[in-house]
């Protein structure tokens, strides 16, 4: 027992949390299987650690079934009524995490899925436009994309229900922008983990060729004509990211670096900080790379380094 996965997760609790945990065992609308109490208060007892000469699965046995014989079937005895405690474990990380509100989003899409189901859209809609909400506010989180992804189609239910397809038009119309900035937003983050592990490791990864592949067929142009931007410059994020990804597609390929440092420098002041110091070291990389083969990318780097200087100070 003493390197099961149930005393790994209880080993991550706090005290805080192991106080919750006994009531949420103690309730009967999330224990409906058998009294986990004499059990949990074995392991109280041994917490965090569980390292005690007397914590052996011999004495859990003794103590839980009195009078009973310890032999080779107590182990599985005592394997079940673990099985069943480390689910209740871990339904209580995800509803602590629920109740604590650190899965507002999640939390919130589940609850407008399920007004959704029980025809309530009204209700869906104003959770779903909190959600929004949330992911306006914090653009930094890596899932941005996919999150908004997400909530234009639980929109979109939402209005083709209501039979609302101009409000359904408008908000799934971005979807397009949405959709296309995240592929390149994660070829990018892909693309600089793959010449990482190259260069330090020595690792290849598969679907190198699909990224640059992509990045080779993609057209800008169309793209902006596509797309409507927003007010959080996604577009021409979006574009910072292809035009650093093209200039790996061309060793000699200069201008595509120098398009993506324009841009950035031309909407620096909007973006928040963590996309600017993202963004900084992701173009700062692409001119370390080949400064010992051209001394364009010396001039292109201190330009950088000059202009956000300037403006971070």
């Amino acid at each position: 027992m003493k390197k099961s996965k149930l005393l790994t997760l209880l080993s991550s609790f706090s005290k805080e949390e192991m106080k919750n945990f006994e009531k949420f065992i103690e309730s009967p609308y999330f224990n409906k299987e058998r009294n986990f109490k004499p059990l949990y208060n074995i392991l109280k007892r041994h917490h965090p650690a569980f390292d005690s000469t007397l914590f052996t699965e011999e004495r859990i046995f003794k103590k839980l079934y009195p009078g009973k014989v310890y032999d080779r079937r107590s182990s599985v005895s005592l394997r079940v009524i673990e099985s069943q405690l480390t689910n209740l474990a871990e339904k209580f990380l995800v509803y602590n995490g629920f109740e604590t509100g650190k899965y507002v989003f999640e939390y919130n899409k589940c609850l407008t899925k399920t007004y959704i189901d029980k025809k309530l859209l009204d209700p869906a809609l104003k959770v779903a436009l909190q959600n929004s909400k949330i992911i306006d506010e914090d653009l930094s989180k890596e899932n941005h994309y996919n999150r908004r992804l997400e909530m234009y189609s639980l929109f979109s239910t939402i209005f083709i229900q209501q039979l609302k397809p101009v409000e359904n038009f408008k908000h799934t119309s971005k979807s397009i922008l949405y959709l296309y900035s995240g592929f390149i937003d994660r070829f990018t983050e892909f693309y600089a983990k793959f010449r990482t592990n190259m260069r330090n490791y020595n690792l290849i990864y598969k679907g190198d060729k699909l990224v640059m592949h992509f990045v080779k067929t993609f057209d800008p142009d169309l793209f902006e004509e596509e797309c409507d931007d927003d007010e959080f410059e996604t577009k021409k994020l979006a574009l910072i990211n292809y035009y650093f990804l093209k200039s790996h597609l061309d060793e000699l390929d200069k201008d595509s670096l120098m398009i993506a440092l324009n841009i950035y420098f031309d909407i620096f002041d909007r973006l928040t900080r963590y996309k600017q110091f993202h963004l900084f070291i992701l173009l700062f990389s692409r001119c370390t790379e080949r400064i010992i083969h051209d001394s364009y990318y010396i001039n292109a780097g201190n330009e950088l380094i000059d202009t956000v200087w300037g403006k971070v100070l």
